[in-house]
């Protein structure tokens, strides 16, 4: 009889480490998304900044076989503000999101820039 109650502690507890590895391997695959997507979107950031911020400006796309099923998009909006005069006339938004085989993970980095004269 204390086999059989000692087997039944066993599998409750063992269950219950079981779950809880579960969610710690989703905790560090998020983790995992998040670090990557950081790192791709501060590419695309130091693109930007080296090409520049134009009207021939590409707005979406993929990372190729540097990161697979990594898509990025690229919102760049002028930034109107009265306070700012003329230097407003060249503050651009940018909102970069990176996703992950199409949006089962998103990442956002929004920012502002400075266009060069």
């Amino acid at each position: 009889m204390e086999v059989v109650v000692a087997l039944a502690v066993l599998a409750v507890v063992l269950v219950s480490v079981f779950r809880m590895q579960t969610g710690n391997l989703g905790v560090v695959e998020r983790l995992n998304f998040n670090t990557r997507a950081a790192m791709l979107a501060q590419a695309k950031m130091a693109e930007l900044d080296a090409t520049g911020i134009d009207d021939n400006l590409e707005t979406q796309g993929d990372f190729g076989d540097e990161a697979p099923g990594y898509h990025w998009q690229v919102t760049v909006n002028p930034r109107d503000d009265e306070l700012l005069g003329q230097a407003a006339q060249r503050l651009y938004r940018i909102e970069i999101r990176i996703d992950l085989n199409q949006d089962e993970s998103v990442f956002h980095l929004r920012t502002q820039r400075l266009a060069s004269p």
